[in-house]
Parts: C-alpha cells; structure tokens; sequence
C-alpha cells in the first residue's frame, strides 16, 4: 500500500498535500469510515447501520499512472483485509466480507487492471437507453495495451497515427511485391519504410506470416471488379441500398430547399406588411 509521510507533531492541512496525496488520503479515510462495520476480529459491528455504498468518479483524473496504481492498491488492501477468501480445507477463518460496496466509473485501464470480469461493466449507449454488460474476458492479466485494445475500451491500436499509416502504406506494397511486383519508384518507397520502420524498432516485416498471407490476399481482392466479389443477390441488394439513401438525400434537399422558400416567402410577406404600415401612417 502506498505510504504518505506527515509530521504528525504538525497541523497539517490537505491544501499542503499534492493532489496525489490528497486523493489518497480522502479514498482511505472514506473506506476507513465503511471498515467502522466490523470489529477488528473480522465480526459485524452491533451498532452500525449496515453495508455502506462508496461512490469514486474518474478517481484517475490528475493522477499520475504510478498514482493510480497506488491507489487500486490501496483500495486491494483495505478491502482484501475485511474479505479473506479461504479454501474450506485450508482451515482459515472466512471473514463475513467487505461491509458495503465500491462503485468506480473510470476511464483509465489502469484502474481496473486488477479485477475480475465479475466486477467490471461496460457502459454503453443505445439510442437513448444505457446498457451494462460484463465483459467477455478478465481485465486482470490483460496489461494495459491489451485492455485498451479489448471490449472494454475497443481502441483498434495503441499505436500513434502517423506510425500506424506508415505501417500501412508498408503491409500495401508489401502485398503487392508478392502478387504482382513493384514499379521502381514503388520498390524505393518501400525501402524507404522499412528504414523509418527500422529505427523505431519494428525490424521484422510481420512476425505474423498468417497476417502476411492475409496482406496479400487482401491486395488481390482490392484488385477485383464488384461483380467478382460479390453474387449477383449482393450486388442486387447493395444497388437497392444505393438507390433508398439517394432517395433520402434528395428527399431531405428538397424538404430544406422548400422549407428555406417558405421561409423566405415569410419574410416577404413580413416586409410588404411593414411597408404597408408605413404607407398608412
């Protein structure tokens, strides 16, 4: 658990603390407040109230990563030590568990690379309802590049743009390279990119030669007409699509081009009464 060192002989006010510190600080003393539920042998407390709701909001926000991971921490320990899980042959005592529940909304993977699929919710919102579900796999072991690539945060890649366009225009001529060849301009672009590749440390071509073999079935493909990639039902049914949403587009132009005359015709109207009311006076 993450250790804060106060003067205790000192007053000591939470505006002297670093932000870090001072979450730190307000998350321990409100979970402290729910541990007042159990006596120290791990027993219900006679005179609480009962099981207590703890709400944190982006705790994560101005926390630095090393912070934030103090902080899981810090949380771990404090409920880990009024909920011990034994196996019953083990011969331990089982602690009646955690006196309430922590609610989290978070944003950072950092703060939830701890917990079980069990205890984690994916938000998200439909039309105008918001839908929980648990994820399919435990955040727990995932690391951080592997849970934001996940459901939970469904980033396609944790790599930068321009990195991931230069991989790109690479893995194209690659494909290419092995279906057909290469043009001499197209044959020193890609050495090119394998030197800007190189000195970022992407030294292999594709580790992956399953994912090789995809690249280049994937440039053959791109190469074919529609009607050697689809069945005529699919080329049917995508012509009926095209031909709904230009009836809507034009739809839709008409509606605003008379919707803007009417408008304007309001206007006119609007004016010829003020002129009116000029001449009468």
């Amino acid at each position: 658990m993450a250790r804060i060192g106060i003067d205790a002989s000192a007053q000591t006010s939470m505006a002297t603390l670093c932000e870090e510190q001072a979450k730190i600080l307000s998350m321990a003393a409100g979970l402290m407040g729910l541990m007042g539920n159990i006596e120290t042998d791990g027993t219900p407390d006679a005179n609480a109230d009962g099981a207590s709701l703890f709400l944190l909001y982006q705790p994560e926000s101005g926390l630095h990563p090393s912070w934030q991971l103090h902080y899981t921490s810090a949380m771990n320990d404090v409920t880990a030590a009024t909920a011990i899980c034994a196996d019953a042959q083990s011969g331990a005592q089982s602690l009646p568990g955690f006196p309430g529940q922590i609610i989290m909304a978070s944003h950072s993977p950092l703060m939830i690379n701890h917990l079980r699929r069990e205890q984690v919710r994916i938000i998200n919102r439909d039309s105008d309802e918001s839908r929980a579900s648990m994820p399919h796999e435990h955040p727990q072991g995932m690391g951080v590049a592997g849970l934001l690539k996940s459901e939970m945060f469904g980033l396609p890649s944790t790599l930068d743009q321009p990195t991931k366009a230069t991989l790109h225009q690479r893995n194209v001529l690659l494909a290419k390279q092995a279906q057909s060849g290469l043009s001499t301009q197209e044959a020193v672009q890609l050495q090119c990119l394998r030197e800007r590749l190189d000195k970022l440390g992407f030294v292999h071509e594709n580790r992956d030669a399953l994912y090789q073999l995809f690249l280049e079935k994937m440039h053959a493909a791109r190469q074919l007409p529609l009607d050697q990639l689809l069945s005529p039902e699919e080329l049917a049914a995508q012509t009926r699509l095209a031909e709904q949403i230009t009836r809507q587009l034009l739809a839709q132009e008409q509606g605003e081009k008379m919707a803007a005359l009417a408008n304007a015709g309001l206007a006119n109207a609007d004016l010829a009464n003020d002129l009116r009311a000029l001449g009468g006076e």
